[in-house]
C-alpha cells in the first residue's frame, strides 16, 4: 500500500519512453462566438435569478418597506406571507421555525397580463424559463416566434432557443409584445405571460400609478399575486 510501502502488482504493462509513440495533439475546439457567449451568460443569470427584482415582496430578516428581494427569494409555504432574500437564507436556521420548508423562487412571479397596466417601449425584459418546458401544441399559443424585422416570411425555431434571453421591448402586435433580442437572434412576439420586465420596484410603482387601472387596484392584484 501508499503508506506502509507494500508493492502493487499493477495491471502488468510497462511503459518504455523509447518505444511510446509521440504526443499529437487533437483538433482544437472551436471557440463559441462573442454573441454565443453573451447568450449562455444571460442563460445562466436567468437560472440563477440573478438581477431578478421580485416586486412588492420584502426581506422579512432584513427588509425594508420601499425595497423588493433582489435575486433568488426563498419563500415560505407554512407560512403566509414569509420570504427572504439570498444574503439573510443563513439566518433562517436560527429565526425561523424548524421544520419549514422553504420554495426558492428564481423568476418575478408577478404577471403585468392579468393587471391590466401595459408594459411601456424601451424597458429591458427576460422571456422567462418555463417557456422552455412547455408542450408543443402550447408554444405556438403561447410564443410567435415569428421574424417581424425586415421579413416577409414566418420562420418559427424551438422555444427554448430564447428562454431566459434578455432584450428591449419595442410595442405590440397581435396581443403579444415585440421583444426585440441582441446579436442577430432578432425580434419575436412573446406572449404577455412569458415575459418578466426587469423593473425596479420604483418604476413598477409609476406605472401602476399611471396605468390604465386605479393605482389602488394595481397595487391590490400585484399584492396579492405575489403572496399567492
Amino acid at each position: 500500500n501508499t503508506h506502509g510501502g507494500g508493492r502493487q502488482a499493477g495491471c502488468g504493462h510497462r511503459f518504455n519512453w523509447k518505444e511510446a509513440k509521440p504526443y499529437k495533439a487533437g483538433p482544437a475546439a472551436a471557440r463559441p462566438s462573442a454573441a454565443a457567449a453573451r447568450q449562455s451568460l444571460a442563460r445562466k443569470g436567468a437560472l440563477s435569478g440573478r438581477g431578478v427584482r421580485h416586486l412588492f415582496a420584502q426581506c422579512k430578516l432584513c427588509g425594508v418597506a420601499d425595497k423588493c428581494i433582489v435575486g433568488p427569494r426563498f419563500r415560505c409555504i407554512h407560512c403566509q406571507d414569509f420570504s427572504c432574500c439570498m444574503k439573510c437564507e443563513p439566518r433562517l436556521a436560527s429565526e425561523h421555525p424548524e421544520g419549514h420548508v422553504f420554495e426558492i423562487l428564481f423568476e418575478d412571479e408577478l404577471d403585468w397580463s392579468t393587471i391590466g397596466v401595459p408594459l411601456p417601449n424601451g424597458i429591458r425584459a427576460r422571456v422567462r424559463r418555463r417557456a422552455s418546458h412547455l408542450a408543443p401544441d402550447s408554444m405556438a399559443a403561447m410564443v410567435d416566434e415569428e421574424e417581424i424585422s425586415g421579413s416577409r416570411g414566418r420562420k418559427r425555431g424551438r422555444t427554448d432557443d430564447i428562454a431566459g434571453l434578455e432584450g428591449v421591448l419595442r410595442g405590440q402586435r397581435r396581443g403579444r409584445y415585440v421583444l426585440e433580442l441582441p446579436d442577430g437572434v432578432g425580434n419575436k412576439l412573446i406572449s404577455p405571460e412569458l415575459l418578466q420586465p426587469l423593473l425596479t420596484q420604483k418604476q413598477a410603482e409609476r406605472l401602476l400609478a399611471s396605468g390604465a387601472i386605479a393605482n389602488a387596484d394595481a397595487m391590490a392584484a400585484a399584492a396579492a399575486a405575489v403572496s399567492a
